[in-house]
């Protein structure tokens, strides 16, 4: 089979919206947050370690479980339909959460070493609002679940280097989307479809919002986080994400002074 590619980025960062686009590729089958990497990760790093569970020879079946992991994910694609053409994976932003999950994207580049990453990232400060306006965590909380997954999705790209780690911005993958998309699939390795083609014009006319968006269809791959955050919360907010703002590029970094 081909090697899988995982879709990874914060939460309200375009995940669900790129892989409405890659889908529609005939010979990409990228399902949507079945998470199967995350559970057999807690099986290797969490519930191993429960004795009742597993006990007397516990190093040896673990590491035979570990060799075996890789055929089971890919039989497990064969039966949702995947060939030898086809380039499959899941979308998952959590996988990139290493306060939930620490060292998960290492273990998928660990075994599938020709696996490859699509980091898709968006203003922060527009994620913050959105996480915010959802009801899934306040300002602070949100400041951090950006960070980190952000972080976690970068660190994993300078491991692996750039033939298996390609990063796009969600703004450009909305207001670019022919260039973006063929860098992505340049970067995969697949041929143009005239699919993705048709879906892209699509949306160009009629937006469809995908996973609840919380922002109007006309202004969906805008930043909009100016009207949706008081001038003192985005004070706090472009405080606690300038870090990772600069190092993603939407804020510029600040020059030393000789």
């Amino acid at each position: 089979m081909q090697p899988p590619f995982f879709v990874i980025g914060a939460p309200r960062s375009g995940t669900s919206y790129l892989v409405q686009v890659l889908d529609r590729h005939p010979d990409v089958l990228l399902t949507n947050e079945t998470r199967v990497m995350t559970y057999l990760h807690r099986i290797l790093t969490r519930h191993s370690k429960d004795r009742m569970a597993l006990m007397t020879e516990r190093q040896l079946f673990l590491k035979t479980l570990r060799r075996h992991m890789p055929a089971i994910v890919r039989d497990f694609y064969r039966q949702l339909g995947a060939d030898e053409q086809t380039r499959w994976g899941d979308k998952f932003p959590h996988y990139a959460d290493s306060k939930t999950d620490p060292g998960l994207l290492g273990f998928i580049a660990e075994i599938f070493p020709r696996s490859q990453f699509v980091h898709i990232t968006r203003d922060g400060r527009d994620v913050v609002a959105s996480l915010r306006e959802k009801g899934w965590a306040d300002l602070e909380e949100a400041c951090d679940i950006w960070n980190r997954h952000v972080s976690t999705a970068q660190r994993i790209g300078r491991k692996v280097g750039p033939r298996r780690y390609h990063e796009l911005r969600y703004s450009d993958l909305v207001h670019d989307g022919g260039g973006t998309v063929a860098d992505i699939l340049d970067f995969l390795r697949l041929d143009p479809a005239a699919e993705i083609d048709d879906f892209l014009e699509e949306q160009q006319v009629t937006r469809t919002p995908f996973s609840g968006a919380t922002t109007p269809p006309d202004l969906i791959g805008t930043s909009s986080w100016v009207d949706r955050l008081t001038t003192d919360e985005a004070g706090l907010v472009s405080d606690l994400l300038q870090t990772v703002l600069e190092a993603t590029g939407y804020i510029d970094t600040p020059r030393s002074v000789p």
